[in-house]
């Protein structure tokens, strides 16, 4: 229609369902803007995966994964273990192959959507006025 709606919320997640086009300032800088799903393509960079583990085997899954190339970080949250993984989409299954071959018991693996909020807290230093 030819039409621009400027929205300003706090609200990340429900920016996400009706905009195509996002803009993120910090004090008066514009520190990205453009096609939503480009800027998540651009900032997220890796794939995040997120699997479940015994909580006894943590410590050894991520030793595991800290060691191997194709991880950028992997880090424990809420009974979970969250991998930001830099190898080629293809490869992934290697990544999990690696884990159930060290013993590890997997009990999830999933790739999980990278979210507005997310990019907000990469792209801002958290300055505020």
């Amino acid at each position: 229609m030819g039409k621009t709606i400027i929205v300003s919320s706090h609200i990340l997640p429900e920016l996400a369902d009706f905009c195509n086009k996002i803009g993120i300032i910090e004090q008066g800088e514009l520190i990205v803007s453009g096609d939503v799903g480009e800027i998540m393509k651009q900032v997220a960079g890796a794939h995040v995966y997120e699997m479940r583990l015994p909580p006894e085997q943590h410590a050894a899954a991520l030793q595991l994964l800290a060691a191997r190339a194709d991880v950028a970080n992997a880090r424990a949250t809420d009974g979970m273990i969250r991998v930001d993984y830099a190898g080629a989409p293809e490869e992934v299954h290697r990544l999990l192959a690696a884990l159930v071959g060290a013993g590890l018991r997997v009990q999830s693996f999933s790739e999980q959507a990278t979210d507005l909020e997310e990019i907000f807290m990469q792209v801002t230093r958290g300055v505020v006025s």
